[in-house]
């Protein structure tokens, strides 16, 4: 039961009930203005207008209190960091855990433009308790081991030279990169977010399927590093027309 339907009682009709649960928080900013930019009314107006006035300010006070108390009802303890490490694990596709690591790939096909949808977003989550240190990643350009996109036949998309320079074969030392230490619920940005239109050769309209392999290591001494096998992911990528045309 919400808190206007508490604050409403049983004992009303339900009619009436349905009435004030869906009309009234939306009279809230009217009533404010007919009471407020019309208090005039309440010594200069006829008889007939006192009333009315009377009777708009006992609703305006009614539902702003209505209004107030299911505010106060609905809020949590909830930090800006825990919204945020909601909100996108929820809207990610993840792997499977490994040694309590899990890679993930978003898909925020959404924006204003078309330039601006279709970028692929990538983390790393901590599913442990506790914090994960001695984690390595290569700079940018030698994170991925391979990004596949296919079509619905299972065609293989050729990559485009950008695409190509996402998963290039590293050849010098290994150390040339950056520790990484895992938090639990606060998600680690793997690479730069990237969009599948510039590096694959699409096109056409359709469905396809991108699948997305990490290369993470973990140091085991000062000097040695260990490669990690963390499972790919797959994601679902459906491209219109409008959508290819940048």
């Amino acid at each position: 039961m919400s808190p206007w339907e508490s604050l409403l009682g049983i004992g009303m009709e339900m009619p009436m009930k349905i009435l004030i649960l869906h009309i009234g928080p939306s009279l809230l900013e009217p009533l404010q203005s007919l009471v407020f930019l019309n208090r005039k009314s309440f010594h200069s107006g006829n008889t007939r207008t006192k009333i009315f006035m009377r009777i708009a300010l006992w609703l305006y006070v009614i539902f702003y209190g209505m209004s107030s108390h299911c505010s106060f009802g609905q809020t949590t303890n909830e930090s800006p960091d825990a919204r945020y490490f909601r909100e996108i694990y929820n809207s990610t596709t993840w792997g499977a855990v490994t040694n309590g690591i899990q890679f993930g790939v978003r898909l925020s096909a959404i924006g204003p433009s078309s330039s601006e949808k279709f970028k692929i977003f990538t983390f790393l989550n901590d599913t442990n308790a506790t914090t994960i240190y001695g984690l390595w990643k290569l700079p940018l350009g030698y994170r991925f081991e391979g990004i596949l996109l296919k079509d619905l036949t299972g065609s293989e998309i050729k990559q485009t030279a950008t695409g190509d320079a996402l998963c290039k074969t590293p050849h010098w030392d290994l150390f040339d990169g950056k520790a990484v230490v895992l938090n639990p619920k606060l998600l680690e940005v793997f690479d730069a977010p990237f969009d599948i239109r510039n590096c694959f050769k699409i096109s056409k309209a359709g469905i396809y399927f991108l699948t997305v392999k990490p290369r993470l290591y973990s140091m085991k001494s000062y000097n040695e590093l260990v490669k990690l096998d963390i499972p790919e992911v797959c994601i679902k990528v459906t491209l219109s027309e409008s959508d290819l045309e940048q």
